[in-house]
């Protein structure tokens, strides 16, 4: 079987190796504005620490986030950090347990035990814990969902 070259561990292995020494990366917007966008990539997550987390979810995680745990347990993507906002943050372990407990609660059974709650669009909103873009995942699907409430920042 061929690796594919194109999978989101190259992408981001790619990624890190062209951030500077200070995990930033200078990017262009497209009105031509250039801005340093900031990562932060965690230590891996053990092997146990990803199996205790999907047994007390009582979820498959997928492969796919399963091996980026194995590589960083959580990550801030593209943070603005002059100003303290934007970003993606990829849960970690943890995270990951939090949110989706949190999550859950009020929905009780209603909920559906295909999704699983990964990352947040950190925004000015997440930040005073209002409003968020979250993304989940129903049975290997990804969504994107803006909620109402509380949500992990």
């Amino acid at each position: 079987m061929v690796a594919n070259r194109h999978d989101g561990l190259t992408a981001l292995a790619a990624l890190r190796g062209k951030l500077d020494e200070t995990s930033h990366l200078e990017v262009i917007h497209p009105a031509g504005h250039v801005w340093k966008a900031y990562f932060t990539f965690k230590p891996s997550a053990a092997v146990e620490e990803i199996e205790v987390v999907k047994q007390e979810l009582q979820v498959s995680l997928p492969p796919a986030y399963e091996r980026f745990l194995g590589y960083s347990n959580g990550a801030l993507l593209y943070h603005d950090k002059e100003y303290g906002q934007w970003g993606f943050k990829l849960y970690s372990t943890q995270e990951l347990f939090l949110a989706n407990v949190r999550r859950r609660k009020p929905y009780g059974n209603a909920w559906p035990t295909t999704y699983l709650i990964f990352a947040v669009k950190e925004t000015i909103a997440t930040l005073s814990m209002e409003i968020a873009d979250i993304f989940l995942m129903n049975g290997g699907w990804l969504h994107a969902a803006l909620l109402n409430g509380l949500i992990d920042s």
